[in-house]
């Protein structure tokens, strides 16, 4: 299954213009055609949107903007039946390998049981040995850690939807996966090596949502993030080739 024939969802937000042309650019070189989510913007919630939420929930409205798009993406995928989706959210950059290794994990979803979850993104995430000794594209079981890039199956949102329908929503997107699918029998996997990172860590676009990186210059967080980058996957990286 190539890209061109997978759903792929994009979370944005209407006035985003220099996220939405990175999008546009890199559909193009990947080979896919984005379905833009725009509803949900934070200056546009209604009471219905707010009423979604867990009483006991104290978020900002950015940041419910955001969880209910994902949300509204795996509505997308239910409402329609499709059996995989990729979402993406508007400052996911991916490598240059991306579509050839994109193609191969799609081609390797029909032996996973029903009810999943793939972390593409993470790249300056500390990993442990299981990452080093896999093929790069192999599924490793670990929760998400962020939500810039990920593939989800249809079981697995129709249990989400049903779950927050009941309870409300509690935490931002990651935090809201990785407390719930653990619940609903949905299991998380990595791919061992990243295959995209997100814009506004690595200094291409400014942060949305963490106030604490909106303290920095956007040179500051690209520095950050090579060095984090390099640290917890290069490196462990270079020195289990040299062993082996």
């Amino acid at each position: 299954m190539g890209l061109s024939e997978f759903p792929v969802y994009v979370l944005s937000v209407r006035t985003f213009l220099d996220r939405h042309e990175s999008i546009k650019e890199q559909a193009l070189r990947l080979g896919f055609d984005p379905s833009w989510i725009f509803e949900h913007d934070a200056d546009q919630l209604t009471t219905n949107d707010h009423e979604k939420f867990a009483e006991k929930s104290d978020l900002p409205d950015r940041t419910k903007s955001l969880v209910l798009k994902h949300f509204s993406a795996m509505q997308q995928v239910v409402g329609k039946e499709i059996p995989y989706a990729l979402i993406l959210e508007d400052d996911v950059i991916f490598f240059d390998d991306a579509q050839i290794r994109l193609e191969k994990i799609f081609s390797n979803l029909k032996p996973l049981s029903p009810g999943f979850l793939i972390f593409l993104g993470g790249a300056d995430n500390k990993i442990d040995s299981r990452f080093l000794t896999l093929d790069r594209d192999s599924l490793v079981e670990a929760a998400i850690t962020t939500t810039e890039a990920y593939i989800v199956d249809y079981e697995g949102c129709v249990r989400r939807l049903e779950h927050i329908e009941r309870h409300g929503i509690e935490l931002p997107s990651d935090h809201q996966l990785q407390m719930m699918d653990p619940l609903l029998g949905i299991k998380h996997y990595k791919i061992a090596d990243p295959i995209c990172a997100q814009g506004s860590i690595t200094g291409l676009f400014d942060t949305k949502l963490d106030d604490s990186r909106k303290k920095h210059s956007k040179k500051f967080i690209k520095i950050r993030y090579v060095y984090n980058r390099f640290r917890r996957q290069v490196l462990p990286r270079f020195i289990r080739s040299f062993w082996k």
